[in-house]
């Protein structure tokens, strides 16, 4: 019972804003709402009535995200969502922020790396990536530390991982150093790139990696 109502108190917090609980405070239409159905959730958990609980805890996410979306409207704001969890930025804040910003790519780029990062491998394969020839298939990393987004392999990293670790099968679990190479050219414009390499301070899970 108890792990129902954390679960939903999370999803309600990714949203929160301090200024949330007082402006429903003085809605003469939620913070009723909200009073009586926090009321049906403590009578329901309390009776171990798992269905009715359930009925309740939707109600009241429910509620919240509606009584979100006005209080943002009030106040002039918006919800931008980053990676996973909503952030709240006013009209101008969101108007001033870059492009990458707004809408986090879905792949890794130089904007990720203005230093060196050590990460590890936690998976791999093919997918299709749209590009100004059409779609294209293109080998892709994921690393542990950084949910949702991936790290496109050109032919030139994937020469290096293959040097450092040998066959694609033995390439889960290995760290590898992720950094910005700014003399990289894409035909005969520079533009920079990522490059990868053997991490540069191996720490005692790297040695035993390599």
């Amino acid at each position: 019972m108890n792990n129902l109502i954390d679960e939903t108190l999370s999803k309600i917090s990714k949203n929160y804003h301090s200024g949330l609980i007082e402006y429903l405070q003085r809605n003469l239409v939620y913070w009723p709402k909200v009073l009586k159905i926090e009321a049906t959730i403590n009578h329901a958990a309390l009776e171990e009535d798992r269905k009715g609980l359930v009925k309740a805890l939707d109600e009241y996410e429910g509620l919240f995200e509606e009584a979100t979306r006005l209080f943002l409207r009030s106040v002039n704001a918006v919800a931008v969502p980053v990676r996973d969890i909503s952030q709240i930025k006013t009209k101008k804040e969101v108007t001033n922020m870059r492009h990458h910003e707004r809408f986090p790519p879905r792949f890794l780029s130089q904007e990720d790396f203005h230093k060196p990062r050590t990460l590890t491998i936690q998976s791999f394969g093919t997918e299709e990536i749209k590009s100004d020839d059409g779609p294209v298939d293109k080998f892709i990393l994921y690393f542990e530390e950084i949910e949702d987004r991936g790290f496109v392999v050109n032919s030139i990293n994937s020469q290096i991982l293959e040097k450092l670790y040998g066959d694609d099968e033995d390439w889960i679990g290995k760290q590898i150093e992720v950094w910005t190479d700014p003399t990289v050219a894409f035909g005969k414009k520079v533009t920079g790139g990522l490059r990868l390499r053997q991490p540069s301070q191996p720490t005692p899970q790297d040695e035993k990696l390599l």
